[in-house]
C-alpha cells in the first residue's frame, strides 16, 4: 500500500508498505488521519493455496512523507489524503 499526498506544492507519494502476500482487501478507510486497512489473510499453518478467511486490520499514519505502520504513539497532523494506490 502507498498514498499519494497534496501538499501546496503538488503531490506527493509515500513509500509502499507490504500488507501481505495473496490477500483479500476488504475496506480501507481514512478517519481522523489514520488510515485503516481491512483484509482476509491465511493462517500460519495454512498452504499459499488455501483461500483466505482470517479478518486482520492493519493502521498506518504518515510522517512527513513517509508512511509507517500505527503504533501506539500519538497520530500527527498536517497532511491530507488524495488516494490510496
Amino acid at each position: 500500500m502507498a498514498a499519494v499526498l497534496e501538499w501546496d506544492a503538488g503531490y506527493q507519494d509515500t513509500n509502499a508498505e507490504f500488507i501481505g502476500d495473496r490477500i483479500a482487501i476488504q475496506s480501507i478507510s481514512i478517519s481522523d488521519q489514520l488510515i485503516t486497512v481491512t483484509y482476509l489473510d491465511r493462517g500460519d499453518d495454512e498452504p499459499m493455496s488455501a483461500e483466505p478467511t482470517l479478518e486482520r486490520t492493519q493502521q498506518y499514519r504518515i510522517e512527513g512523507t513517509t508512511l509507517v505502520t500505527l503504533d501506539r504513539r500519538r497520530r500527527r497532523s498536517g497532511w491530507d489524503y488524495v488516494c490510496l494506490l
